[in-house]
């Protein structure tokens, strides 16, 4: 009785042993929010932000996902382009796009992220982005 449990025990560490060494070549997700670089024009107040560098070693591709979340504490009705721009370590614009919210009330906040306050950088050049700049303007 003892021998089948040792020998069922050998195999399950064996099993454990070989597929230690199997990776994950799946989609990997890297955190960057510490490259962000906010500028609200004392329009909004940034409550939230972050930036995600997104790889699937499977398919090959390559990304990078900038969102926000905000308040306006402009104190009055307010429409605002917020412009998203991804540089590389050279200062070099890589990618730019630019958003609209229209008619945001005193004191509206944004609850929770959603396609509407990110943006999502793919392509060859998105492995160069190093840091991302979002701002935003007024639109009178």
């Amino acid at each position: 009785m003892e021998k089948p449990v040792v020998i069922l025990f050998s195999i399950v560490v064996l099993c454990c042993l070989v597929l230690s060494g199997c990776q994950n070549q799946g989609t990997v997700v890297s955190d960057m929010s510490s490259k962000i670089i906010l500028d609200s024009h004392g329009l909004v107040k940034f409550i939230n932000s972050s930036m995600e560098r997104i790889s699937d070693k499977t398919k090959g591709v390559e990304s990078v996902k900038a969102g926000w979340m905000f308040e306006n504490i402009a104190g009055r009705m307010i429409s605002i382009n917020i412009n998203v721009q991804f540089f590389d370590s050279a200062n070099k614009l890589l990618y730019n796009q630019t958003k609209q919210l229209e008619n945001m009330g005193p004191g509206y906040r944004e609850q929770y992220y959603s396609p509407a306050n990110w943006v999502l950088f793919s392509g060859p050049d998105a492995a160069k982005v190093d840091h991302v700049v979002i701002s935003t303007t007024e639109i009178t």
